[in-house]
């Protein structure tokens, strides 16, 4: 039997796909240390990856404001 999917929060979409985005960082690691000749293009994918994951910080929406003190 199949587990149900877990309940995302406020911004669970954004949390999932920043999941995504550790797991190229992580998978790129593996390779630069798997193949020491392409430690150059790692970094160059983790530069890449910086800047994708500044713009999914970006296009999330401005959290609310809270109510004032009643």
């Amino acid at each position: 039997m199949a587990s149900p999917m877990p309940q995302q929060g406020a911004g669970g979409g954004a949390d999932q796909v920043l999941g995504l985005v550790r797991q190229i960082v992580s998978a790129s690691r593996m390779l630069g240390q798997s193949v020491p000749g392409a430690v150059p293009i790692v970094r160059q994918i983790n530069d890449l990856v910086q800047q994708l994951q500044q713009k999914i910080i970006q296009s999330q929406p401005a959290p609310e404001p809270q109510a004032p003190p009643v």
